[in-house]
């Protein structure tokens, strides 16, 4: 189901991160469904190509670069590789993350080194490097994908809970600054959503994966999962001329699982 209109981001350049991942991948085709033309970036070269041939179906005009967002310099080699490619880059979205298992009783020095440098360092980089060109044209977006409130703590990952609060600062904070040069920036909070990450990385050695991710439904007031789809349509709108007026938040997009315990007895409808 369509909810914009098919020509919603018709001349403009938007970038996705970990676009290899089936977040990334929902958001690259969402967003050249709209008429952008999209660039993918990710580490997987292989699972890069399956992007972009799904893209090639829905004739998206797409260039793919594989990279790691921890290396600075390679970084800026894909942000040479898109301009010189489509010109510009008007939208930049963040994408790419880590997310495992790791008790903080026996977590190491190198996991959460890992967790800071794909999580922070990784955003970071491709937003300095996309950023002087949005400076220059006194425009842009500027979007990542988080954890919904991880403020709240994030037990047994609490690794990544650090490095996207970091990013969440870092979005409130890039929105002040930049707000003047007509750049935004924002966050989606993302929830419950199978992925391909939730399936292999985040529940790997997680003694509680009998459970899998439908223990959660109980407790979201829409009462299941999200789907990359959900992440897709906010992502969307957050980046659409709709939202000029919307900079410096993490919407959250969770079915309601981060709203607080309910204080007065609910009555069957």
């Amino acid at each position: 189901m369509r909810y914009f209109a098919t020509d919603l981001f018709v001349n403009r350049v938007v970038m996705v991160t970990g676009a290899s991942g089936t977040i990334g991948a929902e958001l690259a085709r969402q967003f050249g469904g709209h008429g952008a033309q999209v660039v993918l970036t990710g580490r997987n070269q292989e699972r890069l190509a399956a992007t972009h041939r799904s893209l090639d179906v829905l004739g998206v005009d797409a260039l793919t670069v594989a990279c790691d967002v921890r290396d600075e310099e390679a970084v800026q080699g894909v942000i040479t590789q898109a301009t010189d490619h489509f010109g510009v880059i008007d939208v930049l979205i963040n994408n790419a993350g880590a997310n495992f298992y790791a008790p903080a009783t026996k977590m190491s020095h190198r996991t959460l080194q890992t967790a800071i440098e794909i999580n922070v360092f990784g955003t970071f980089h491709f937003t300095q490097a996309a950023l002087g060109g949005m400076i220059e044209r006194r425009g842009g977006v500027i979007l990542s994908i988080l954890d919904p409130h991880p403020e709240r703590g994030f037990p047994f990952y609490s690794h990544t809970g650090a490095a996207r609060a970091a990013v969440q600062s870092l979005t409130a904070s890039w929105a002040r600054e930049w707000g003047p040069y007509g750049i935004r920036v924002n966050a989606v909070g993302l929830g419950p959503t199978p992925s391909r990450g939730t399936r292999t990385s985040m529940l790997v050695g997680d003694p509680r994966t009998n459970r899998t991710l439908d223990a959660v439904i109980p407790r979201t007031a829409t009462g299941r999962l999200g789907a990359p789809a959900d992440v897709s349509a906010a992502a969307l709108f957050l980046c659409s001329d709709a939202a000029s007026f919307i900079t410096g938040v993490t919407l959250t997009v969770d079915g309601g699982l981060s709203l607080p315990p309910a204080t007065i007895p609910e009555r069957d409808s």
